[in-house]
Parts: C-alpha cells; structure tokens; sequence
C-alpha cells in the first residue's frame, strides 16, 4: 500500500529578532565581545608556546583508569529495599484468590502488603495490571483494553487501490472503507490531523 501524507511547516527565520532577521557578525562579535578568528588563532598558538618559551616542562596528562564498578555503589539500604518489592510480590501472587480480585492482595496492614494504593511498592504485572490500586480502576493503563471513546463513532469512506497493488491483471477495489470489519483501507493522507497537530513527515 502506498500511501502519501502531507507536509505541513511553518518556518520563520526572523521571530528569534523580532522580525529584523539574525544580526550580522559584527554586530554579534561587538555586543557578545568576542575575539576574531585570527584573534583567537594567535592567543591559542601563545598558550601552547609560552611553557616551552618559558624553559618549563610540558608534561602530558596521563588518563587514569578507574577501578571497575566506581561510581556505582549498591549499599545494605538498597538490597533491603529491593528484596522488599519481591516479598511483596511473593506476597501478591500467594494471596490473590477470587475474593480478593488480581490485585487486592496488594493493598492491606500485612508485612508485605503496600499500606496505600498511593504508595508505589511492590513490582506490578507484566501486563500492566495493577499498575492503579484504587477500586476499579486496576485495569487503568493495562494491555489489551478497550480504549474510552469520547464521541460518537464515524468511520468514513476511504479510496480504491492503485493499479496494479495486488499484481498484473488482478482485481482492483473501486473503494474501500474504514468502517470494513477486513480487508485493506487505502487512504493517501492518513495522517491530516496528526500533521497538523505536530509535524511527522521526517
């Protein structure tokens, strides 16, 4: 399926300078007081030469290689608090029953139980489930849920299939229609509304 979306930009090159476009260099070098480049060029070719000119020793620095680990510290305080989120966890699947729903067993006063479904503790499902606490809401965010619709359904005719899609000699649909249960839908501007939001025609 071939499919074709629209380009829509909006570039300005003058609003970063109220419309009297960029400065020119000078103007930049005068106000930012910055040196020029052959300016630069002979400061940076003295800071090289002045030791040596100076009779001093230029010693290269020698990298230093650190230890394997350093900077990444795992302390008592943390292995505790990790082991934690597994008894919960333990916790959660030994308790759950149908009394208790797939994620009553979280919440409650036990020792491995998270004493608020505000408190986030515990290691939820791989699913999604669980990841809200509040009463019927376990589902919030979950795989494989329905998404909430805020309007009215409207599913709107869409075109034909090029010539040739399905191969030399091979039947051409004269329409197709997004409210098909199967089958395609060709549509060659698919995402007008998307690109008109945030451009994603890269």
């Amino acid at each position: 399926m071939n499919l074709v979306t629209g380009t829509f930009a909006w570039v300005s090159n003058r609003h970063a300078s109220g419309g009297q476009g960029r400065p020119s260099r000078a103007r930049r070098v005068r106000r930012g007081g910055v040196l020029s480049g052959p300016t630069r060029l002979v400061a940076a070719a003295s800071a090289l030469l002045l030791p040596v000119i100076m009779g001093f020793t230029v010693v290269p620095a020698q990298a230093v290689v650190a230890p394997i680990g350093a900077g990444f510290t795992v302390t008592p305080a943390d292995l505790a608090f990790i082991l934690r989120q597994i008894k919960i966890s333990e916790a959660h699947v030994a308790n759950t029953t149908s009394l208790t729903g797939p994620c009553g067993a979280l919440v409650g006063t036990g020792p491995n139980q998270i004493p608020s479904p505000l408190v986030s503790l515990g290691l939820r499902t791989v699913d999604g489930s669980c990841n809200n606490l509040q009463p019927g809401q376990q589902n919030f965010g979950a795989a494989d849920q329905t998404f909430p619709r805020l309007g009215s359904k409207k599913f709107l005719p869409a075109e034909g299939a090029p010539a040739g899609f399905f191969g030399p000699g091979a039947p051409v649909p004269a329409s197709s229609s997004y409210a098909a249960k199967k089958g395609s839908v060709f549509d060659t501007e698919p995402r007008v509304i998307s690109n008109l939001i945030v451009d994603q025609t890269s």
